[in-house]
């Protein structure tokens, strides 16, 4: 049984599989790592255990082993592209930041659920016009927490 990697988001997220089955995902942050699998958390504080957690193949996880950090990212949350004049709004709990250095369109930083004509449908880096225009949940810092949100929102509703 051997636990391979494989990268989402180049020295910042990766995909975590064992014998080829999704079994977590791994995602750099600013201090260690956390690791997200079958709706938990584990926190490692570096790349050493990292490797005695999850006991990986060394040809798969160079990566993980020297990560740099990603310019990709505002506050901890993922961007679409390189983000200019970050800033975490308090009021809003938002990670916001604009795509060009003298834009005055705002986007918000990580993955949400916003309710479109009675349905949850996932974004990624929505403009903030149009969470201030719906209902949402977020922000997320991987795509898996938006899904397992989405699963507990769809419970609800049943």
């Amino acid at each position: 049984m051997i636990t391979k990697t494989k990268a989402l988001i180049p020295n910042q997220c990766w995909l975590v599989e064992t014998d080829g089955k999704k079994i977590g995902t791994l995602y750099k942050e600013v201090q260690g790592f956390s690791f997200y699998f079958g709706g938990n958390k584990i926190i490692l504080d570096n790349s050493l255990r990292v490797n005695q957690h999850l006991t990986l193949d060394i040809s798969e996880q160079s990566e993980i082993a020297t990560p740099e950090i990603s310019k990709k990212f505002v506050h901890g949350y993922p961007t679409a592209t390189n983000p200019f004049n970050p800033v975490y709004s308090i009021r809003k709990k938002l990670p916001i930041y604009t795509t060009a250095n003298n834009s005055k369109s705002k986007v918000c930083a990580g993955f949400y659920l916003i309710l479109e004509n009675e349905k949850w449908k996932k974004h990624f880096c929505p403009k903030l016009i149009k969470l201030d225009r719906c209902e949402f949940y977020g922000p997320f810092k991987t795509e898996d927490e938006m899904t397992q949100k989405l699963k507990h929102i769809s419970d609800e509703a049943n």
